[in-house]
């Protein structure tokens, strides 16, 4: 089983249930630390061994657009508008993608999230495409996909906001002791017997990693790093019609690029922890929204873009069925 969000739930330890309940995905382990599920497999690719990275944040960027772009594949861009697309978007320009190689799936929401960039940088630049469920483009058409999942993993975690949210966002920022990582998942829901149980087995994995974790705020990006990594390089093709899932395989994954599911990029998640934020929400992933401030000067995007849900664009549950764009679009 690589990733599952529901099957064998009844095989799961109490406090491994209330995690998947909480975070609504199977953890796992894949340094093997935490067993959570007998039938978990870890996925071809996404095994690493943490090292140390001085790279710079957009050279990473820079080298991967090049790296897609020699492909020579029929690339299709899942734009959502939001900091890790966008990021994205920048990369592949400044490499000298044009509409003859690139093209760009996107919708009204994406239109809403960044309009300035869409008006300056893709209308008229590339062509576009309705944005689908990831398992519907896959299977009907020739593109390859590429999609900015795995930045959040790099970055920190999305339940950070929900911590903000419930108890502020001093709480993360505290010294890595069981009772203040135990505070942080409290505001999350989790019980404090299983909250214990989770942060020993969060510290036992980064251990065997290799990797200190030295704020409550490390913590929470591990159990996003190491345990659900996995799940977030298969999800995108599990969302979708039926008719679509059933044809999605392994191979699947060899018609899809997460821009950041690349050693390079993991050495400096796990090197380069005081650039993922500052101290307030709205510096959260800075460094990726300097990246895109210095090639289109936006600064209230700078200064106010916030982390965004981006992945329900790609749930039929959310997207209406229907075109919204015009055919010569």
């Amino acid at each position: 089983m690589y990733h599952s969000v529901n099957a064998g739930e009844e095989l799961l330890k109490p406090h491994h249930k209330q995690w998947f309940q909480i975070y609504r995905n199977l953890p796992f382990d894949r340094y093997g630390f935490t067993e959570i599920h007998p039938h978990q497999k870890l996925l071809p690719g996404a095994d690493y061994k943490p090292k140390r990275s001085l790279a710079p944040w957009g050279d990473l960027m820079h080298n991967r657009a090049v790296e897609l772009l020699d492909t020579k594949e029929n690339l299709l861009v899942c734009w959502s508008g939001g900091i890790d697309s966008t990021c994205i978007m920048v990369a592949m320009i400044q490499a000298g993608a044009t509409k003859e190689n690139l093209t760009v799936a996107m919708n009204r929401r994406s239109l809403l999230e960044n309009t300035p960039f869409y008006e300056r940088f893709i209308k008229g630049k590339f062509n576009t495409i309705e944005m689908k469920d990831m398992s519907e483009l896959v299977a009907t058409t020739d593109y390859h996909l590429v999609t900015g999942e795995g930045m959040d993993q790099l970055f920190g975690a999305d339940v950070i906001y929900k911590i903000h949210l419930n108890a502020g966002l001093n709480v993360v920022f505290q010294p890595n002791t069981e009772l203040n990582h135990c505070i942080a998942l409290e505001t999350l829901g989790f019980t404090y017997s299983n909250a214990k149980l989770i942060h020993h087995e969060v510290m036992g994995s980064a251990a065997k990693a290799g990797v200190k974790l030295r704020r409550v705020y490390d913590c929470m990006w591990w159990m996003n790093f190491a345990y659900k990594w996995q799940c977030v390089q298969l999800r995108g093709l599990m969302y979708g019609q039926h008719e679509y899932i059933n044809q999605m395989t392994l191979d699947s994954l060899n018609r899809v690029s997460h821009f950041v599911n690349t050693p390079e990029f993991q050495d400096w998640s796990c090197t380069a922890h005081e650039k993922k934020i500052e101290d307030t929400w709205e510096s959260y992933k800075l460094t990726a929204k300097r990246y895109i401030y210095r090639f289109d000067g936006d600064e209230e995007f700078l200064n106010n873009g916030i982390k965004i849900l981006s992945l329900i664009q790609f749930s039929p549950s959310h997207v209406p069925k229907r075109k919204v764009f015009p055919p010569d679009v």
